[in-house]
């Protein structure tokens, strides 16, 4: 058994499965990272502040990210 046959919070501890972000493959980068912002919006109870810090973001580009998909 290889370090890569488990789970990433196992691999990396301090990591829960909640807090992992796993994709398909195949995603293209613009639909990750919308995925991304919006988990982590949904995990700051939509607090565009505190998701804008967790991502290290500004929150105008949250914003502008929202109103870009249609989520303003």
């Amino acid at each position: 058994m290889e370090p890569s046959h488990l789970p990433p919070y196992i691999v990396s501890p301090g990591k829960e499965p909640s807090e992992m972000l796993v994709l398909p493959m195949g995603i293209t980068a613009a639909d990750a990272e919308k995925e991304l912002i919006l988990r982590t919006l949904q995990k700051t109870g939509n607090n565009k502040a505190e998701a804008a810090r967790l991502l290290g973001l500004d929150v105008k580009t949250i914003r502008n990210k929202l109103k870009s998909y249609g989520l303003d």
